[in-house]
């Protein structure tokens, strides 16, 4: 493989991560420091409620890891 050949394909893949880095939006909740909501090309995979209890891709669970609020 010449170096050109090594050049292009190491374009590609960097090209193809800044697209998908940039697809991906992840919200913070300010105070909390909690992810708040996770977007993919503008799709919600993951999203909390008033409460503080997930729902990823709209099924709810309950807040077990971090505790109630």
């Amino acid at each position: 493989m010449s170096l050109d050949e090594k050049l292009q394909k190491t374009t590609k893949v960097l090209t193809g991560a800044a697209a998908l880095a940039a697809a991906v939006k992840v919200e913070l909740h300010p105070e909390r420091d909690e992810v708040e909501k996770v977007t993919v090309l503008g799709v919600p995979l993951f999203k909390r409620d008033d409460d503080g209890r997930p729902r990823v891709l709209g099924i709810p669970f309950a807040r077990w890891f971090r505790g109630r609020r």
